[in-house]
């Protein structure tokens, strides 16, 4: 799955104006990062996690990683 596609699986049922408003970015901005035809920016790719309640890791490749919280004792 690629970004796009999981950003459309984000959207659901919005339409694209009601899902780039929460996001604070124009729809044709939101509609070419769904059909691949440009890249997500940092800054969007943040407020997406954000207002979606979404990780970073999942948004970016689709897989949840969990933190490592301290390192193992060699």
């Amino acid at each position: 799955m690629t970004i796009g596609q999981r950003l459309r699986e984000l959207r659901g049922i919005k339409t694209l104006s009601e899902f780039s408003e929460k996001l604070g970015a124009k729809a044709a901005n939101i509609s070419n990062i769904e059909n691949e035809r440009s890249g997500l920016s940092v800054d969007l790719a943040i407020k997406i996690t954000e207002v979606c309640q979404v990780s970073l890791d999942w948004l970016l490749t689709g897989e949840e990683k969990t933190p490592l919280l301290h390192k193992p004792e060699p």
